[in-house]
């Protein structure tokens, strides 16, 4: 195939239908099984660095919503599962970068502003920030670059900001990429550059993003959450803040809008968002002390002809 001799930087820019989603993973077959036959019995190995990351660790996610349900978040008539992604039974799940349709997969990111432009919000726009906290240690595969051939073209795949991509990332994820004992994938942003530096938010020096599988999803927790406007430059202005009641009532929400007690909500804010600074430099902490569940296991796979 002399497809396959195209640079792994040029192969995901732009999809090809001629190749198709059949093709572009037959491109990955035979990367990692150069000399297959039909008969024949492949063993292969390739490099994918586990992301651990510790019970407590928080992520940003958001999801936009419209004016008029933010004006019913705003007087308390929200629920838990408006803070997550819906569940194929009440909503129809399109598509996405890991998740086939109507599969759910928890989108969450290392940072608020990530977490904002990978929404794609525009000024202007209400939408529900939330901190979404892990309930268990998690460990998500993450592919490196620069290891082996075979991982530069899934690095290379994954980095693709066409979205025609979906369904070859869900087929080469699904079917190469997800082992027992792993909570799902971690990846870099098409959105953000490492090392990036935003003039109101600062230096974001790992712009990274987290898939949480379907079935881990129970496995975390709300934390807290504002309901925002988006102002120029991805400025939130919280109207209102929402937390989880208490670990035995975590379905119960209570919550605070800025026009019940300002003073009240800007102190009850700040305090907030202190806390979860705090909580980062934490966590980093521990995990530099080896503080956390081994997932030291050697992944196997099998994969059939």
């Amino acid at each position: 195939m002399d497809m396959i001799q195209t640079t792994a930087q040029s192969m995901f820019d732009v999809f090809d239908d001629e190749i198709g989603v059949d093709g572009y993973y037959e491109m990955f077959r035979a990367k990692l099984f150069p000399n297959s036959s039909p008969n024949s019995i492949d063993v292969a190995a390739f490099r994918l660095e586990g992301k651990i990351f510790r019970k407590g660790s928080s992520f940003s996610r958001v999801r936009r919503v419209s004016v008029e349900q933010a004006e019913k978040f705003v007087a308390g008539q929200i629920t838990l599962d408006d803070f997550y992604p819906p569940k194929p039974h009440k909503m129809s799940i399109p598509q996405g970068r890991f998740n086939e349709g109507n599969h759910r997969v928890l989108y969450v990111a290392q940072h608020p502003l990530l977490a904002m432009k990978e929404c794609e919000l525009q000024t202007g726009e209400y939408f529900l920030l939330s901190y979404i906290e892990l309930s268990i240690d998690m460990c998500f595969f993450y592919a490196v670059p620069g290891v082996d051939a075979f991982t530069d073209m899934v690095y290379q795949l994954l980095m693709s900001k066409d979205k025609k991509f979906y369904p070859v990332i869900n087929r080469v994820s699904n079917e190469m990429l997800r082992f027992e004992g792993f909570h799902g994938i971690a990846y870099d942003s098409v959105k953000m550059p490492k090392g990036y530096i935003d003039e109101k938010w600062g230096a974001i020096a790992e712009p990274m993003n987290i898939a949480v599988s379907g079935e881990f999803i129970r496995k975390t927790k709300l934390d807290v959450a504002w309901l925002s406007y988006c102002g120029e430059g991805f400025v939130p202005f919280q109207h209102a803040m929402f937390k989880s009641l208490s670990n035995k009532k975590k379905n119960k929400i209570t919550h605070i809008s800025y026009w019940d007690d300002k003073a009240r909500f800007i102190a009850e804010v700040t305090k907030e968002q202190r806390r979860q600074n705090l909580n980062i430099g934490k966590i980093s902490r521990l995990l530099d002390r080896g503080s956390y569940q081994d997932f030291g296991h050697p992944p196997v796979k099998m994969l059939f002809k």
